[in-house]
C-alpha cells in the first residue's frame, strides 16, 4: 500500500537484458539480477540524498547486506524490463530496502527484500546516517516487494 505523498521515493528504471546478462538459454542471470537491483538502488540512492557523495561527506559508505528475491518468470536476452525500487524502512542498524521487476507489458518477473549497512569509513562499525529522519525511511513501510525480513548472506 503506497501511502499519499511517497511516489517520489519509488525509482523505476528501465533496462534491456544484455548477452552480457544472459546465460547459455537466454535467460536472465541471477548474478546480473542482483546487479540490476544494485544499480537501481545507487540511482534512487542519489535520487534522495543519501546516495554515495552525501554518504562520503559524513564518511560513511554503503554495504549490501542481504537479500531474499523470488523470481516468479525468467526474462530473456534483448528484454525490456523495468526495475522498481523503494526505500522501506529501517531495522537499526540496517536500512531495508524492496525491489520488483516487470516486463514491457506489466507482469511481475521478480520480488526482492534487501538489508543494507551504512558503514563508518574509520571504524568500519554500523552508523545511523545524520540529517534523515526515521520518518523519510518509514513512508513505504506498508509497500512490500517480498513482505519477510531479508536473511543473512
Amino acid at each position: 500500500m503506497t501511502i499519499d505523498n511517497s511516489q517520489h521515493l519509488i525509482l523505476d528504471k528501465k533496462f534491456t537484458v544484455t548477452s552480457a546478462d544472459a546465460d547459455m538459454w537466454k535467460r536472465l542471470r541471477l548474478s546480473s539480477i542482483v546487479n540490476l537491483f544494485i544499480q537501481a538502488a545507487i540511482n534512487s540512492a542519489d535520487k534522495l540524498g543519501f546516495g554515495y557523495n552525501n554518504l562520503q561527506e559524513q564518511k560513511l559508505f554503503w554495504v549490501f547486506s542481504r537479500l531474499h528475491a523470488e523470481i516468479y518468470q525468467p526474462a530473456f536476452w534483448k528484454d525490456e524490463i523495468l526495475v522498481r525500487t523503494w526505500p522501506k524502512t529501517i531495522d537499526k542498524p540496517f536500512y531495508i530496502r524492496d525491489f520488483e521487476i516487470f516486463d514491457s507489458v506489466g507482469n511481475k518477473l521478480a520480488a526482492a527484500t534487501s538489508s543494507w549497512l551504512a558503514i563508518d569509513l574509520e571504524t568500519k562499525r554500523p552508523k545511523i546516517i545524520e540529517g534523515f529522519e526515521a520518518e523519510y525511511f518509514e513512508k513505504l513501510k506498508d509497500k512490500h516487494g517480498l513482505n519477510i525480513v531479508p536473511a543473512k548472506l
